[in-house]
C-alpha cells in the first residue's frame, strides 16, 4: 500500500517542484501517494494537479484543527511557509509553521520535511535585524527541533527567478549592469532553480 505524502504549497514553487519530482520518478510515484495542500482548490494550477491523481484540498494554516485533518493519515510531510508583510506582520509565517507542526506531531506524521533558512540575526551578529522571512524559518526550525518531529531541514539558495520577479540588476550610466548584495567580496552564494531543483 502506497504511503501517504503531504505537501504544503502545492500550487506553489517549492511544493510544486516536490509534487513533480515524486510524480515523475518511477519508484517514488509507486511508493507514495500525494495529498497537495493549497489555499483554494479552485484554482486551475490545482485542478491540474488533481487530475494527475494528486488529492487537493484546501487547509487553514491559522488552525490546528484545519491541520490536523489536513496531515492526519500522512508518513511525511512537505512543509513551505511564506512570509507575510504588512499589517498582520511577518509573525503570521511562525505561527502557521508551529501550528502544522504541532499537527503533524499529533498525528504521529513520521518525517517532516521543511524548507528552512538561517536566523540571520544570529549569523549576522545582531548586525542585520530586519530579516524576518529568514529568522522566521529558523525560528520554527528550531521549534520543530523543540517539539522532537522527526525531520529534515532543506535550506534553499537564493532562487534564481528572483532575477526576473524583482528588479535586482541595475543598468549603469555606462551601460554595465550591476547586481548588489549586503555579502563581502568572498561570499559564497548558493542559486537554485527552486521550480525544478527543489524537488529533486
Amino acid at each position: 500500500m502506497s504511503k501517504l505524502l503531504t505537501v504544503f504549497g502545492a500550487t506553489g514553487k517549492q511544493g510544486g517542484s516536490v509534487i513533480r519530482a515524486v510524480l515523475a520518478d518511477p519508484t517514488l510515484s509507486k511508493e507514495f501517494k500525494i495529498r497537495g495542500i493549497t489555499r483554494d482548490v479552485s484554482r486551475p494550477e490545482a485542478k491540474a494537479l488533481a487530475d494527475k491523481g494528486v488529492e487537493v484540498i484546501s487547509a487553514d494554516m491559522t488552525s490546528v484543527d484545519s491541520l490536523v485533518k489536513a496531515v492526519t493519515g500522512s508518513h511525511a510531510v512537505f512543509l513551505v511557509t511564506t512570509a507575510t508583510y504588512g499589517v498582520q506582520g511577518s509573525e503570521l509565517e511562525l505561527v502557521q509553521g508551529k501550528n502544522v507542526t504541532n499537527a503533524a506531531k499529533m498525528t504521529g506524521v513520521q518525517h517532516l520535511i521543511f524548507s528552512s533558512l538561517l536566523n540571520i540575526t544570529e549569523t549576522s551578529g545582531g548586525r542585520l535585524k530586519n530579516v524576518p522571512h529568514f529568522d522566521h524559518k529558523a525560528q520554527v526550525e528550531r521549534y520543530i527541533r523543540d517539539q522532537k518531529v522527526p525531520a529534515t531541514f532543506v535550506l534553499p539558495g537564493y532562487f534564481m527567478s528572483n532575477y526576473s520577479a524583482i528588479p535586482m540588476l541595475r543598468k549603469g550610466e555606462d551601460g554595465v549592469f550591476t547586481l548588489a548584495y549586503p555579502v563581502g567580496d568572498d561570499a559564497k552564494f548558493p542559486l537554485i532553480d527552486i521550480e525544478t531543483d527543489m524537488g529533486e
